[in-house]
């Protein structure tokens, strides 16, 4: 039932945004970038939250089961295999945009 990037995190854009703004947030210097950057991560967890009150009518009781919250949840419980994530999210664009940005910055 769970496929690619749901085996990891059901919520991949609002976790994603969320640790970024976190990470963001506690290496901020002054306070109002602190303050600029303290909604995000409130927002991807409400966000989140949100959309699986939502899903949750739609989506069947055994894809909860079987995916998590929080990311990597369900691979370290064994609930889902990061070989299967690798299998079924291809690495060719990622190996392709990864050598466009060293080329195009390189000196």
């Amino acid at each position: 039932m769970a496929y690619g990037m749901q085996r990891v995190t059901r919520h991949a854009l609002f976790m994603g945004l969320g640790l970024f703004s976190l990470g963001s947030m506690l290496s901020s210097r002054r306070f109002a970038e602190m303050l600029l950057w303290a909604g995000n991560p409130i927002f991807g967890a409400v966000g989140a939250w949100h959309q699986d009150q939502r899903l949750r009518k739609t989506k069947p009781a055994e894809f909860y089961e079987q995916t998590s919250f929080m990311p990597f949840r369900a691979i370290l419980d064994g609930r889902q295999s990061l070989s299967q994530v690798a299998a079924e999210i291809p690495a060719a664009p990622y190996v392709l945009a990864l050598a466009a940005v060293l080329l195009a910055y390189a000196p």
